[in-house]
């Protein structure tokens, strides 16, 4: 919804500076046509990279802009004209309404063509290709216009002026779309890495941490002890799993769900050690969403929530269920509160979080209510 309100702001600013530029030219006297025609293709940008569309599709939508918006200007105004005869009053309102109609159309495209969804990879000069590609185009559409139907006929050295004027700007825009691009790319590597940084620095602190650690030994402790050799190899095991499973996801920001619930389930296996009677974790997952992908460590940093912060008693046993619908999957527990609230930072969340809005602009749902806590993760199609 945020987002929504931002893109409209963009939209509505730019409807109101195309028609403050159509009534200063036309009290000026002076031509309008590659103003506006400039500023709609900075219009189309803005929304497309904020919407993070590639190349390729920035292009058609450069072009679909400047056609149907030369279409649609024209329409509007003969509508407005029929009902308003001041002329400057008729082309400001018609441009007004025609921006905003076309700004939500490109807009809406962008919503309904996730396949052109940019994934930050650096950008080549394929896709610049197309953009420059686009505004040749847009230039023989707007030459053809000026020749057939403007006055500019009157003018002298009109192709001249109009490749001074228009496509010299184009070529800016060009050279500020790769930059914006290159920007894009390195800010979102950026982000990756401060990710994957801090994702290793939340794992380490809460896997290798005095309190893990002692739990840990402790148990294995007292399985050794008690003589139960198979629990206790059973128990190294694990252990080890799960640090084998952190060392080989180091470097991967999100991993397939299948690999993430054998991480989790390492972990629970090693906590029903530790609690015998009392924890209960179920699971109804979908097969055909094993292969989507979550943010690495995700599920089992819930788990450990849930178990941090609930108490569990074997007449009172703490539920778990991880639910998978084809689109998200949400881990969800009963409330016991223990006597002695835990302590929470809540950055476990906040990176889980912040890693999915990074992703793929989707954020977790969180659900709590005095007798029931849930998290809703997207499921990611990466």
């Amino acid at each position: 919804m945020k987002r929504f309100v931002t893109n409209t702001t963009i939209i509505l600013s730019f409807a109101a500076g195309h028609a403050l530029m159509v009534y200063l030219c036309h009290l000026g006297g002076i031509a309008n046509e590659m103003l506006l025609t400039l500023l709609t293709m900075i219009m189309v940008m803005v929304l497309c990279f904020r919407r993070k569309m590639n190349l390729l599709f920035m292009a058609a939508a450069l072009i679909l802009a400047n056609v149907f918006g030369l279409l649609m200007g024209f329409r509007v105004a003969a509508l407005i004209g029929k009902a308003i005869s001041d002329q400057i009053a008729v082309y400001t309102l018609s441009t007004f309404l025609s921006t905003i109609l076309l700004g939500y159309i490109i807009l809406g495209l962008t919503y309904i063509s996730p396949s052109f969804i940019d994934k930050g990879e650096k950008p080549d000069d394929k896709g610049l290709g197309w953009l420059l590609a686009s505004f040749v185009i847009i230039l023989c559409i707007r030459m053809i216009v000026i020749l057939l139907f403007s006055e500019a006929l009157n003018k002298d050295n009109i192709v001249l002026n109009v490749i001074v004027d228009y496509a010299v700007s184009c070529m800016a825009v060009v050279f500020l779309a790769g930059y914006a691009r290159e920007a894009d790319a390195r800010a979102i590597h950026a982000n990756e890495e401060a990710d994957l940084a801090q994702s290793q620095y939340t794992n380490l602190k809460q896997q290798v941490n005095p309190h893990f650690l002692f739990n840990s030994l402790n148990t294995l402790d007292c399985l050794v002890a008690e003589r139960q050799d198979n629990e206790a190899r059973s128990y190294i095991r694990k252990l080890s799993g799960m640090y084998r499973y952190m060392l080989q996801n180091e470097r991967e920001a999100v991993v397939p769900l299948r690999e993430e619930l054998g991480y989790a389930d390492m972990y629970v296996e090693l906590m029903k050690v530790r609690f015998p009677e009392g924890l209960n974790v179920e699971k109804d997952i979908r097969e055909d969403d094993m292969s989507k992908k979550v943010v690495t460590y995700s599920i089992q940093m819930l788990l450990e929530n849930a178990i941090k912060h609930n108490s569990i008693m074997a007449d009172n046993p703490l539920s778990i269920r991880i639910i998978s619908d084809g689109s998200k999957v949400t881990v969800e527990n009963n409330v016991i509160p223990k006597l002695t609230p835990v302590t929470s930072t809540g950055l476990g969340l906040k990176y889980i979080q912040q890693s999915y809005m990074d992703r793929s602009e989707k954020d977790i749902i969180i659900k709590n209510t005095p007798g029931n806590y849930s998290v809703t993760l997207p499921l990611l199609n990466l």
